[in-house]
């Protein structure tokens, strides 16, 4: 009788420890996905490695990046890669979305775009008496978005200092002296030029030039473009 006690307390002790054995060795579960790294763009195509984490029912945490299902809510915002990978293609705010073994985290990302306008002078005097001429070369160089120019204010100075021609465009003279439209797309330029005897008449040779322009960009950032000496290049 002692025997078959002690036998079943064995065996007893045997089950209870083989079953919380199991259990401690059992494989954990995913509780939750956390994606991170930086979401913010200031500039289009511009790229981020997201980060994916899964934590763990025991504790621990693992980075998922490469295994997880990656999804952007709007594409026309900012795409993402199977691998996270984020890439801006337009303004305002788009979720992206890792997705692991059922859990998902997201990130929000925002894109602010600014246009990149530049002005690019080349001043000369010309070779009829008591005049100069200006080209002007309006580019976005951030290949983001375009922007309109509503105003431009070209002066010319003699060697003293003196300014000797104003000549302003409102956005309509701007158009017409930029080929029709004073819009500028991302990536493109465009070129205008002005020329005018001075006056009083006076030599041209050694004088100076400015330019000041403002405009709007196509997600309504204010532009402002102020150049205040332009050496001039003798075309005589």
């Amino acid at each position: 009788m002692r025997t078959r006690f002690g036998l079943a307390v064995l065996l007893a002790s045997t089950l209870a420890w083989t079953a919380c054995k199991s259990s401690s060795s059992s494989t954990p579960t995913i509780s939750g996905v956390v994606v991170s790294g930086n979401g913010s763009f200031t500039a289009k195509n511009a790229t981020s490695q997201l980060t994916a984490t899964a934590n763990k029912s025991d504790g621990t945490s693992e980075n998922v990046s490469n295994v997880a299902t990656w999804a952007s809510n709007n594409n026309g915002i900012a795409t993402v890669t199977s691998a996270g990978l984020v890439t801006s293609v337009g303004n305002g705010t788009a979720q992206v979305t890792a997705t692991y073994q059922g859990q998902s985290g997201a990130l929000a990302v925002l894109v602010t775009l600014r246009a990149t306008a530049t002005l690019t002078p080349t001043f000369k005097r010309l070779c009829s008496p008591f005049r100069a001429g200006i080209d002007i070369v309006v580019a976005e160089t951030g290949n983001s978005i375009g922007y309109d120019l509503t105003a431009m204010t070209i002066r010319f100075r003699d060697l003293s200092g003196n300014v000797k021609v104003t000549k302003t465009y409102n956005a309509t003279e701007l158009a017409a002296a930029l080929g029709g439209s004073a819009h500028i797309n991302a990536g493109g330029s465009k070129i205008m030029t002005f020329e005018s005897q001075y006056t009083p008449v006076v030599e041209t040779m050694d004088s100076s030039a400015s330019v000041e322009a403002t405009g709007t960009d196509d997600a309504g950032n204010a532009i402002t473009i102020n150049l205040p000496s332009i050496r001039q290049s003798d075309r005589c």
